[in-house]
C-alpha cells in the first residue's frame, strides 16, 4: 500500500532515497535513451554534445547514492545500476542546460520559487523535509536551486506555446471523466486480519470500534494530525495523515466516493471501510475550478517539456574518455 495513494495497483517498491530523488525536479526519472556506457572501475570524463565533463562529477553523485543506503551489503549489480544512474543523471543535466542556454530560456525568479514550494509539499507528503533532502543529496540550497532553474526555465518555456483553444477542450473532457477537481484530505486508517498486505491482528469489528471513537474524538475537537499520528495504520501518519491533493480517479472507489461527498475543508465524513480497512477521513483542501485550470496547464506544460527532454536524450552524443 502507497503512503500517498490508495489506488489498487501497489507502487514500485522503491527505496525511499530512490523514490525522492524523482521529486527533485520535473525530469529526474525520466531518462531514456542514454544506455551506452560500459562497466568501468572508475569514473572517466565523459563528453556530452562536445561539452567534456568531469569524471569526479558522476563520482560525486554516486558516492552522493551510496550514502543513502542502509547499512548492509547489496549485489555488484546493485551498485552499477547507481554507476549507470549517475552517468544518465549527468547526461540529462547537461543537454537540458545546453538546450536552454542555445535557446536563451530564462526562468522567472517567482517561476523557481513556486517550484521549490511545490517540491517541499511533495516531500512533506513522503515523509521528508527540504531540509533533509538537500542533505540527502549533499548540496546546498543556492546550488540545488540553480539546478532546477533549468527544468523550470523549459516547463515556463513549454506553457507559452501551448494552444490555448485545444487546452481547454481538454480541461473540459478531464472534468467530463472524473480526473477533476482535485481534493485534499487526511484520514487515520484502521486495519484489521481480513486485509491483504497486513500484519494485523485485530478483527473487523475491532478496527471498526476503533475508528468510531476515533471519529468522535475528532468531531469534539480533538487535533485530528495528532490522532493519526497516534492510531494510524497508514504511512501516512507520520504526515498527520494527511494525503495530499488527488484525483478521483487516484483513489479506491469507496475512498474516494467518501471524500468527494463532504463538501468544505474541515469537514469530517463517516467511518469509510474500504480494501485497505476502516477510514476517518477530514476534507483538507477543495481546488476551485480556477485551481484546477491553472494545474491542467501546468501538467500539459510538463508533458511537453518531457517530449523535449526524450528527444534532446535520444539525439544526445555521448562518448567516454
Amino acid at each position: 500500500m502507497s503512503s500517498l495513494r490508495f489506488t489498487k495497483q501497489a507502487s514500485p517498491e522503491l527505496k525511499q532515497g530512490e523514490r525522492m530523488r524523482g521529486c527533485a525536479g520535473l525530469f529526474l526519472v525520466c531518462v531514456v535513451g542514454v544506455s551506452a556506457f560500459a562497466a568501468q572501475n572508475d569514473f572517466r570524463d565523459i563528453v556530452v554534445n562536445g561539452e567534456k565533463i568531469a569524471g569526479s562529477r558522476l563520482e560525486r553523485l554516486y558516492k552522493r547514492s551510496i550514502d543513502q543506503l542502509p547499512a548492509g551489503k547489496y549485489p555488484p549489480e546493485f551498485y552499477e545500476r547507481l554507476r549507470e544512474t549517475a552517468r544518465q543523471e549527468t547526461v540529462q543535466q547537461t543537454v537540458l542546460r545546453q538546450y536552454i542556454e542555445k535557446q536563451k530560456i530564462v526562468a522567472t525568479a517567482q517561476g523557481t520559487a513556486d517550484e521549490l514550494a511545490n517540491l517541499k509539499i511533495r516531500l512533506q507528503a513522503g515523509g521528508m523535509t527540504y531540509e533533509s533532502y538537500l542533505k540527502m543529496r549533499g548540496q546546498s540550497e543556492a546550488e540545488f536551486s540553480e539546478e532546477i532553474t533549468y527544468q523550470v526555465a523549459l516547463v515556463q518555456f513549454c506553457a507559452g506555446g501551448l494552444d490555448m483553444d485545444k487546452l481547454k477542450a481538454g480541461f473540459e473532457k478531464d472534468k467530463k471523466t472524473d480526473n477533476l477537481p482535485l481534493r485534499r484530505a487526511s484520514h487515520v486508517l484502521f486495519m484489521h486480519a481480513k486485509v491483504r498486505e497486513t500484519n494485523s491482528k485485530r478483527s473487523a469489528d475491532d478496527a471498526k470500534k476503533l475508528a468510531q471513537r476515533t471519529l468522535d474524538k475528532a468531531r469534539r475537537g480533538d487535533d485530528f494530525s495528532k490522532l493519526a499520528q497516534e492510531s494510524s495504520d497508514c504511512p501516512s501518519k507520520e504526515q498527520g495523515g494527511d494525503l495530499g491533493w488527488f484525483a478521483p480517479s487516484q483513489m479506491v472507489k469507496a475512498f474516494s466516493e467518501a471524500v468527494y461527498a463532504l463538501r468544505k475543508p474541515g469537514d469530517i465524513g463517516a467511518v469509510v471501510e474500504s480494501e485497505f480497512g476502516f477510514h476517518v477521513i477530514k476534507l483538507t483542501g477543495l481546488h476551485t475550478e480556477e485551481e484546477a485550470w491553472k494545474t491542467f496547464q501546468r501538467a500539459s506544460a510538463e508533458a511537453e517539456a518531457q517530449k523535449i527532454m526524450q528527444k534532446l536524450l535520444a539525439d544526445a552524443q555521448v562518448t567516454e574518455q
